[in-house]
């Protein structure tokens, strides 16, 4: 069985939400509506989209926390999916935002909802497909700022760097032995 239109469209939502890009989650609001989709239906998958990627987050910060010994914080989220269309909106969310933990745990309640395993891969292939596009507005958005700046170089390292291993460097330099940089790039 293979995704309908509908369904990519509550997948690509998600992807966008979970991606954090503006111009796939405009293309793909659109694009829900013109598959039939009423605004409630299109808002509920925003918001699902919304708290997964709220979840992904805080689920892929734990790993780092884990890793520095410190404890992990709850992950807020939705309800896991009860429908379909939930599950998609769900699945492409989790993929979007980078979460393998949200995904796995998913991906497993989406078999109990019936996907199959061809569905769940076009799935991740959807959401694939539409981070990849943010990527690619993101880059856009780099260039057009670089583009403005007289000298990129310069326009970097005025945005400073407040990493608590620079804040040795910045004391150094206070304390006149002349190192002004901690290796990163930016001007302290």
């Amino acid at each position: 069985m293979t995704l309908s239109e509908l369904d990519k469209e509550f997948v690509a939502v998600g992807a966008a939400i979970g991606a954090g890009c503006h111009p796939c989650t405009q293309y793909h609001t659109g694009a829900a509506l013109k598959t039939g989709l009423n605004a409630e239906q299109v808002l509920w998958a925003v918001e699902q989209a919304q708290a997964v990627r709220a979840g992904g987050g805080v689920a892929v910060a734990n790993v780092g926390r884990r890793i520095l010994g410190f404890q992990q914080q709850d992950a807020p989220g939705p309800e896991p999916p009860t429908c379909r269309y939930g599950a998609l909106v769900a699945l492409g969310a989790a993929a979007g935002c980078n979460s393998g933990v949200l995904l796995g745990e998913y991906s497993e309640r989406a078999v109990g909802l019936g996907l199959t395993g061809s569905e769940l891969r076009e799935t991740v292939g959807v959401a694939e497909a539409v981070k990849a596009m943010a990527g690619k507005f993101l880059l856009r958005d780099v260039e057009r700022v670089l583009g403005q700046a007289a000298d990129p170089a310069e326009g970097a390292a005025s945005a400073g760097c407040y990493a608590p291993e620079h804040a040795v460097a910045v004391g150094k330099a206070a304390a006149g032995d002349g190192a002004a940089r901690c290796g990163c790039g930016a001007e302290q």
